[in-house]
Order: structure tokens, then C-alpha cells, then sequence
């Protein structure tokens, strides 16, 4: 109980330094706090925006490879019944 009573008598005297240094934590802890969200949040897009690129190139491959090898395998079946 003393430890709790002995800051609140000490506090009065205490108060502007404190309140100063505390806001300065407070104002640090915000600042840092927002450039991680900021991070965070670029991070994420950058990660969203890779796996977008990633499926867009995925399909794109695919789509190139049914367009490529689908009429070589087609036309090599074709010429390969032929003979």
C-alpha cells in the first residue's frame, strides 16, 4: 500500500519533468508505433501485390503454354497420324 502512496505524494513535486518525459515516451511510442503500422501495412500491399503478380504470370504462362504447346502437340499428333 506504501509503494502505491508514496508516488502519489511524490508525484505533485514530480509533475512537470514527468509529465514532460512521459509525453515524450508517449509521443516516441506513437511515432514508432505508426511507422510499424506504416511498415506493416506496405509490407502487406507489397506481399498482396506479389501474389497478384505472381497468379497473374501464373495464368499467363498457362494461357501461353495452351496457346504454344497444346497446337505444337495438336499439329505433331496430327503430322505423327498421319505418317
Amino acid at each position: 500500500m506504501a509503494v502505491m502512496v508514496v508516488p502519489m505524494m511524490v508525484m505533485p513535486m514530480v509533475v512537470p519533468t514527468t509529465a514532460v518525459s512521459m509525453f515524450m515516451l508517449v509521443a516516441v511510442f506513437v511515432a514508432v508505433s505508426m511507422l510499424v503500422a506504416v511498415f506493416v501495412t506496405v509490407f502487406m500491399l507489397m506481399a498482396m501485390f506479389m501474389t497478384v503478380f505472381m497468379l497473374m504470370a501464373m495464368f499467363v504462362f498457362m494461357r501461353m503454354l495452351v496457346m504454344v504447346i497444346m497446337p505444337a502437340a495438336a499439329v505433331s499428333m496430327f503430322i505423327f497420324n498421319g505418317f
